[in-house]
């Protein structure tokens, strides 16, 4: 089991009702944790030697396939190393294979993004600490597992960073700010990232002239030419944030504005392209509404969230992080209200929301 402490905060994804994977994060340091049931209990599966390091990208595939990226801290200085490590289990974290990704030229990373296509073929993302953004984010490719790597020369007016996903050896998305007007723009690549096309994404009429944030896009997984994508809305000095759904039906060629989402900012998962949740979040203690949608965002059902035990819980904590993997099961993490010093909890519904369970700590 995990030890826990104050000012623990959790990370999850889950795979199934019943595996998942998760990053556990205090002021000591990040541990990877795994549970098989559900998330009621959490066990470190961490690489040896790396507790301390922060992983800074991870790529949880399936229940026993994980990758995850460290820039290790020497032992000596307490400072970062110059290189960054890949480190891969499929064994469910019993065992993990460790690399070198770049030689001795790499500066303090902020973050790094990584996209598996295949176990041979392994894209990242490397982006700098913000006080270094006049260098440029470094896209690399391994195409032999991670045995060697080499640097793709990307198009100088393509901001790197962001959310990076290669669907297949050549073919990628890339969700990044453009650093001058701070919007959001949607590329995809054929080849492997050596060049990329701009997809244009209409604005709602509604949210003209806010600074539009898009997620990556999520497609079926029995109809590649269908997808969905989540954006954010945010007016010039205004802190609210509006968010809507987009949708499309030839693979990504072309996206139309579905509708807004419930609420103003909050968490969203979507299980399916079809099958969502949300929260509205509030700065207040507000009582939260889970809403769902069965037709891609197209409508919106709320559920009540029980008063017991969440308005207890709301006096000190606020939803950090909403996770389902189908209508009826799902968990939301928690977390403490700012200043609060509490450890994140994990509670667990098998209902679509209508009552939940404690899971964590």
């Amino acid at each position: 089991m995990v030890e826990l402490t104050k000012n623990n905060w959790i990370n999850i994804h889950m795979i199934n009702t019943d595996v998942g994977w998760g990053v556990v994060y205090s002021t000591k340091g990040a541990t990877v944790v795994r549970t098989t049931d559900g998330g009621k209990s959490w066990f470190n599966v961490s690489p040896n030697g790396t507790s301390a390091d922060t992983p800074n990208g991870v790529d949880f595939i399936n229940e026993d396939t994980a990758w995850i990226t460290i820039q290790p801290v020497s032992q000596s200085t307490n400072t970062f190393q110059t290189y960054l490590m890949l480190y891969h289990t499929n064994n469910g974290g019993q065992t993990w294979s460790s690399m070198r990704v770049s030689g001795n030229d790499q500066p303090p990373i902020q973050e790094t993004e990584i996209s598996i296509v295949k176990p041979s073929t392994i894209y990242i993302d490397i982006v700098p600490e913000h006080g270094m953004n006049s260098l440029p984010g470094q896209l690399a490719v391994s195409n032999d597992g991670g045995t060697s790597w080499k640097t793709v020369n990307t198009p100088s007016n393509v901001q790197l960073g962001g959310s990076l996903q290669f669907v297949t050896s050549s073919t990628g998305w890339l969700s990044t700010s453009n650093s001058t007007t701070g919007d959001y723009q949607l590329y995809q690549t054929f080849d492997g990232g050596k060049s990329w096309n701009e997809h244009q994404v209409p604005t709602p009429s509604q949210y003209q002239g806010d600074k539009a944030s898009l997620s990556l896009p999520q497609f079926s997984a029995t109809n590649p030419n269908v997808g969905i994508m989540e954006a954010y809305f945010q007016g010039q000095g205004n802190v609210v944030e509006h968010r809507g759904i987009y949708s499309t039906s030839d693979a990504g060629k072309s996206w139309s504005f579905v509708g807004p989402m419930p609420g103003q900012a909050g968490l969203a998962s979507f299980p399916t392209t079809s099958i969502g949740v949300a929260i509205p979040l509030s700065t207040t203690k507000t009582f939260p509404t889970l809403y769902e949608t069965t037709n891609g965002g197209n409508s919106w059902t709320p559920v009540s969230l029980p008063q017991t035990p969440f308005s207890t819980l709301l006096q000190n904590y606020i939803p950090s992080q909403l996770d389902f993997v189908s209508k009826s099961v799902g968990w939301i993490v928690w977390g403490p209200r700012r200043g609060g010093t509490a450890t994140d909890q994990v509670w667990e519904t098998k209902d679509g929301g209508h009552t939940w369970t404690k899971d964590w700590p």
